[in-house]
């Protein structure tokens, strides 16, 4: 085998691997559960969260605790505009990568928020640059794209590469 086949074969491999990823959303349920993400916020508050204030919507970084290696999840907070009759549900969701222990860096300096009007139901779309830890070792930085839609709550994402 030439040298050239191996570093084919060899990229290959890795991305092959780095699209095996696949996202989780979960609801952050009970208050109590929402409470055991809270001791687990990454300061400095400031650089680890994001708000839109337009939307009521805040990104927050949210980490294991100690330990190595250090793994880092995503938490969406919503809060619907409040009326005094009717408050509206609160939304709260984590994202992270399924089967993983969470994302290896997140990235919020770079973050975006963009808001898209479909079908007269607004959808904001949260991007952020985060890195992922194969099962090999190696780190691969994408783009995490979280969508929610304010209608009724519905939380997708997808990680597209920079």
């Amino acid at each position: 085998m030439t040298l050239r086949t191996a570093l084919v074969i060899a990229s290959l491999a890795t991305a092959a691997e780095a699209d095996h990823h696949s996202l989780q959303i979960d609801d952050c349920g009970e208050r109590a559960v929402a409470n055991a993400h809270a001791a687990y916020l990454v300061e400095p508050w400031e650089k680890n969260t994001r708000y839109q204030p337009e939307h009521n919507l805040r990104f927050i970084v949210l980490g294991n605790g100690e330990g190595a290696p250090p793994a880092y999840y995503l938490m969406l907070l919503a809060n619907p505009p409040a009326s005094p009759s009717d408050p509206g549900p609160r939304t709260c969701r984590i994202v992270t990568i399924e089967g993983a222990t969470g994302f290896a860096e997140i990235e919020m300096a770079a973050a975006t928020f963009e808001d898209e009007l479909r079908r007269g139901r607004v959808l904001t779309v949260f991007t952020v640059p985060v890195d992922i830890t194969s099962a090999s070792g190696s780190t691969r930085r994408q783009a995490l794209s979280v969508r929610y839609l304010h209608e009724n709550g519905n939380t997708t994402a997808s990680l597209d590469d920079l």
